[in-house]
């Protein structure tokens, strides 16, 4: 592949295009030099390092054996801010932000705002910075999980209160459901089957505990709305991202188990992405 220490930028994008994306490439060798992008233009006849083309060499390697760009530059744009990512968190995708939009042009000011199954912390996080004045939890099954999401939050000088727990079973969390009023619950739960999981290139590296439910991938999003039914909890609004094809079974599965109002957000693409319901 690249063997030459004195290479320059262009010709080491120009050879590693032959084995991925141009785009990807320009990301890749931008993180090996700790630079921006456009660094990589105005400074396309600079000649590499050799720590510098090793680094490339293994980004680039790494990237042909699937691994995510996330993964390998541990970062991850989402709603305009940087998050840290590694294998112990999903990466956040642009489909995910119409949640913090609607909940912008709608909810404004909002008290408290719950977010299950955090991850990253990209959703809480998110919000807490557009809705300074809101009371933020975020909660997640798994601590290292919740260790990315501190971070991502001391990072961004946010102030979220993280607690370890299965959906709503942690104390803590059912006292703030009970008590709080103009609430809000953001949930983006496992929703894939285990054959969609593992047959999908894009999402094979990623943490198979945040990516796979049972009951077609629903049955998470069964039981969280199972335990806010059997607290009685009245004037809460929550948002469940979902795969376009589960809208009909995911709105089959609320109106068994109470009477809410259901509403459906696409994403840019025009695709089913978000379950809203408000009690």
């Amino acid at each position: 592949m690249l063997h030459n220490r004195m290479i320059t930028i262009q010709s080491a994008l120009a050879i590693s295009q032959k084995y991925i994306l141009r785009s990807d490439a320009e990301i890749l060798l931008a993180y090996a030099l700790k630079k921006e992008k456009i660094f990589l233009i105005s400074h396309n006849t600079d000649r590499l390092s050799f720590v510098s083309c090793f680094k490339f060499i293994f980004f680039v390697i790494k990237r042909l054996l699937h691994h995510p760009i996330a993964y390998i530059t541990h970062q991850k744009e989402f709603f305009g801010y940087t998050f840290f990512v590694n294998k112990h968190t999903l990466i956040p995708r642009p489909e995910t932000e119409c949640i913090i939009e609607d909940i912008i042009n709608t909810h404004t000011p909002a008290d408290t705002i719950i977010d299950i199954g955090t991850g990253s912390g990209a959703i809480a996080i998110s919000l807490k910075k557009q809705i300074q004045t809101a009371t933020v939890f975020a909660t997640d099954i798994s601590q290292r999980a919740l260790c990315v999401a501190k971070k991502n939050a001391r990072t961004l000088d946010t102030s979220i209160d993280f607690i370890k727990s299965d959906l709503l079973i942690d104390k803590k969390i059912i006292e703030v459901i009970k008590s709080q009023n103009n609430l809000i619950i953001t949930a983006n739960l496992p929703y894939l089957t285990l054959q969609e999981a593992t047959t999908e290139p894009s999402i094979k590296k990623e943490p198979l505990l945040a990516l796979v439910a049972d009951n077609n991938g629903l049955a998470l999003y069964k039981k969280l709305l199972e335990q806010l039914h059997k607290l009685r909890k009245t004037n809460y609004t929550i948002y469940m991202e979902i795969n376009d094809h589960q809208k009909d079974a995911l709105i089959n599965i609320i109106r068994n188990i109470s009477n809410f109002e259901i509403s459906v957000i696409k994403d840019l693409s025009g695709k089913n992405r978000i379950v809203k319901v408000v009690k």
